[in-house]
């Protein structure tokens, strides 16, 4: 709810909590790493390299925790469950690439940025202004990036190629058009509608009796054999290095850590003065009335008197403030330095004592009432208090480069020609087999990763390291089965259930044929329904923008391809014989085709633009060399 972009001690405390809680040291180092994964002998140093350019993990890390703020706050508590379906290491490198192939293109292109730009973007951002609607000045938004942990060259490199990918979007963006048939057609799927009748009879009214015949399934097995076929699947061997015995065997020594903190301590370790508080928000909308703001100030009274009156001010928190990111923990926002919050907030935090709670704080957001309850002067971060943290962050590193060294190690032994078995009894690991498996499918307990990259090897070949929820897997390519229709034996059930629905659908088209349904005039649905022991449902009118749920979507096409008054071609859907007649189909009116042209002409042009953009990036992506770390990517997205 709050602008809350915490320093970065907070951000250490923060994590180490969560290693308290259970959740491993992995959370924090993911996270907190950002500083130390840059600098030459601190892990991985590129999340992805374009060219034999590389992308540094920081800027990825950056990148991701903004991401993962904004996510934070959009879903409130309900986060955790959200955060593994967003894939955001994915999403963040993906977009790294994109804007770095994009920054390449435009210079070839002679689409630049200059640093008069970047003065314009930078002081025209709005959290760079004061309430006065005026830049802050140069000192006090170079301190504000410094506070919360944002490096200037960066983020001011960061500003520049967005300046660039936008003037790339919008050369895109002004080469496309839309014609006035593309608008027609538009307007059409939008507008025009039709009316039909869907008339359906249960398979189990068509289909043969009798059992099929020996020939007649061998026969049908070789007409439509393509529906029987197997495609290709492929069975591999592979080894699993564990993380857990990697990290029991790494120590981390004093020495190091005192190191670590002595060369970074100028810049991870020393925080400005910060505040720590916890409040209670009623929310007020933009647009609320006199009278709806002093309704929310007279509750927000209310809660005011008790908090004062010696009530606890984490229940009243949790029962009276909307701000769903700090209700849950009774309103507690942690320590934050000046620059982090909206400035009335920041003005009474830093104002009030210890322990003492504000009058109401009027805010863009609504009503506060604040409760500071801690304080820590600038300066530095005690060795004692960063130890914990530097610890982690230092296992993390060693444990995974110590398991890509093992197992590019492995990877290196399969290629000169060793064979797995021989690792395996080496390392006194278990040899696990795949089975044939085809594209996308998990079995043998490998991953859909593993599976896809046995598809993309040659008979006998190992893969690189593969990051799998255990640590990191090597794959060997075993054995390669083509495509083949199977024997009848094999697939007897299946062959007989399709003969008998093809039967089925045989005989519905002779009862609409012998009902006159392809004759001149064609007769009514309820004709035909009385002829074929159907029943039949009237439907519409409808666009092809919303069709109707009870339209079987193989008759969708047919509600507006088939002439007016004229019956479509029966499908089978699910377990009935379907056939549509159109009723009826009214001709555009001028005044729709006028009073929706300009609409549907924006969002088709939004569309047509970023088809065409996806399309750019995507012979952008195939024309370059492109290598993703995806040991590090797989971090992010797996805690």
């Amino acid at each position: 709810m709050l602008k809350q972009m915490r320093g970065w001690f907070h951000r250490l405390k923060f994590m180490l909590w969560f290693v308290v809680a259970g959740f491993i040291f992995t959370i924090f180092a993911v996270w907190g790493g950002a500083r130390d994964a840059a600098r030459p002998g601190g892990g991985a140093q590129w999340a992805a390299r374009i060219n034999g350019e590389d992308i540094p993990s920081a800027t990825f890390y950056q990148r991701a925790r903004n991401i993962d703020s904004f996510y934070r706050q959009l879903y409130g508590t309900g986060y955790a469950q959200q955060r593994a379906m967003l894939r955001i290491g994915d999403t963040v490198v993906r977009d790294l690439i994109d804007n770095r192939l994009v920054v390449e293109e435009s210079g070839r292109m002679g689409l630049t940025a200059t640093a008069a730009d970047l003065t314009r973007r930078i002081t025209n951002m709005p959290e760079f202004k004061g309430p006065d609607g005026r830049f802050i000045g140069r000192e006090r938004y170079l301190t504000r990036l410094r506070t919360n942990g944002l490096d200037v060259a960066n983020f001011e490199a960061e500003q520049l190629e967005a300046i660039i990918v936008s003037r790339f979007k919008n050369t895109v963006f002004n080469s496309v058009g839309v014609s006035e048939r593309e608008l027609m057609d538009e307007i059409r799927r939008h507008h025009l509608k039709t009316r039909v009748a869907v008339m359906s009879v249960p398979l189990s009214e068509l289909e043969p009796k009798e059992a099929a015949a020996e020939s007649e399934l061998q026969q049908h097995l070789q007409s439509y054999a393509d529906r029987f076929e197997r495609g290709e699947t492929r069975r591999g061997t592979f080894l699993i290095l564990a993380r857990e015995g990697v990290e029991s065997e790494i120590e981390v020594p004093e020495a190091d850590v005192r190191r670590r903190y002595e060369r970074d301590r100028d810049s991870a370790y020393t925080r400005t003065e910060q505040r720590r508080s916890s409040h209670i928000l009623f929310k007020i909308e933009a647009a609320a009335s006199e009278d709806e703001v002093e309704k929310v100030r007279a509750e927000a009274e209310k809660v005011l008197a008790q908090a004062r009156s010696g009530a606890d001010f984490a229940e009243l928190a949790r029962n009276h403030s909307e701000d769903t990111g700090s209700a849950a923990q009774g309103g507690d926002l942690g320590f934050f330095g000046r620059g982090a919050m909206v400035r009335e907030f920041e003005l009474e935090a830093f104002r009030l004592p210890v322990g003492e709670i504000s009058d109401l704080v009027r805010s863009s957001f609504g009503f506060h009432i604040i409760k500071v309850t801690g304080t820590q002067p600038a300066g530095l971060v005690p060795f004692e208090e960063a130890r914990s943290v530097i610890e982690l962050t230092f296992k993390f590193e060693r444990v995974q480069s110590e398991m890509t060294r093992r197992a590019r190690v492995w990877a290196e032994r399969l290629r000169a020609g060793d064979e797995m078995e021989e690792i395996a009894s080496e390392e006194s690991l278990e040899l696990q087999d795949t089975g044939f498996l085809t594209p996308g499918e998990r079995g043998g307990g490998a991953t859909v990763a593993m599976v896809d990259t046995l598809f993309v090897l040659e008979p006998g070949a190992s893969s690189e390291p593969i990051p799998v929820p255990e640590g990191l897997a090597v794959v060997t390519l075993r054995e390669v089965r083509p495509p083949t229709t199977p024997p009848l034996e094999e697939v007897r059930k299946q062959v007989e259930a399709d003969w008998k629905r093809e039967r089925a659908l045989s005989l519905g088209r002779q009862r609409l044929e012998e009902a006159g349904c392809y004759g001149d005039p064609p007769p009514e649905p309820v004709v035909v329904a009385r002829a074929i022991s159907g029943t039949s449902a009237d439907l519409g009118p409808f666009a092809r923008s919303s069709f109707p749920a009870e339209l079987p979507a193989a008759l969708r096409g047919s509600s507006f391809d088939t002439p007016a008054g004229g019956w479509s071609q029966p499908v089978l859907d699910g377990e009935s014989f379907t056939v549509l007649k159109v009723l009826e189909r009214p001709l555009l009116d001028e005044d729709t085709i006028a009073s929706t042209r300009d609409g549907l002409k924006r969002s088709l042009l939004f569309e047509k633009r970023n088809r065409l953009y996806t399309q750019i990036l995507q012979r952008l992506r195939d024309r370059a060399s492109i290598e993703i770390n995806r040991p590090l990517i797989e971090q992010i997205d797996r805690r």
